[in-house]
């Protein structure tokens, strides 16, 4: 048994634009700003940690976290409804693994919410067996908590699994987890990701034939 750990933004589906905007709109909202450079730093970390940073005046509560998160989200949603695609190779790499009998799962920090509604429009559940989000670890990434708990999940061991991510948190997630990691370039530049064990170009650069190949199964 073997199998393939996904995350979801800017790896399974291609909405780092929507998130930027979702971010610089509630910005506005508090008379802040969200420039490009802090969404680089920061994508793929869990909200509370965004809005610690966006707000780092303010001794934010958890109930604030709450409040403010659930309005971004509530903004992302409505801008990305319209434009919410998969990215190129994402659909032909999920059914390929599945006829190479990889299980399939995935962890994101986006909240379960997000993850519904995507489920919704795209259908991700056609192709994984399990949908863990941040709302269901007590520690977001890069902490390792997601992966592991997503590998007990599975019934996968770590020296049979990888993990496929974007960016540096989630490449250092896997790792804490005891994971191999490939890393696309979609939102990252390949020299951000020189931690993961091996990086591509997006997701047309890889095969299940090769994934087994590459984790010596």
């Amino acid at each position: 048994m073997w199998g393939v750990l996904w995350d979801l933004d800017g790896v399974l589906i291609d909405s780092a634009r929507w998130h930027l905007a979702s971010w610089q709109w509630l910005a506005q909202q508090y008379g802040r700003t969200f420039p490009i450079e802090l969404f680089k730093e920061t994508f793929g970390l869990p909200n509370a940690a965004i809005l610690r940073r966006l707000f780092s005046d303010r001794d934010l509560t958890d109930e604030d976290i709450r409040g403010l998160s659930e309005q971004k989200e509530a903004m992302y949603r409505t801008l990305v409804r319209a434009h919410l695609t998969w990215q190129p190779g994402a659909v032909e790499l999920l059914e390929d693994l599945r006829r190479h009998g990889a299980r399939q799962g995935l962890f994101t920090s986006t909240p379960r919410s997000n993850v519904v509604f995507i489920d919704e429009v795209l259908g991700l559940s056609r192709y994984l067996e399990v949908i863990l989000t941040g709302d269901d670890v007590p520690r977001g990434k890069p902490a390792p908590d997601g992966y592991a708990a997503l590998c007990q999940r599975l019934g996968l061991t770590p020296d049979r699994a990888v993990v496929i991510e974007d960016a540096p948190a989630g490449v250092e997630a896997a790792h804490a987890a005891g994971l191999r990691c490939i890393a696309v370039a979609t939102t990252h530049p390949p020299e951000r990701l020189t931690a993961a064990d091996w990086v591509v170009r997006d997701l047309t650069d890889l095969s299940a034939r090769q994934i087994q190949a590459w984790l010596g199964l």
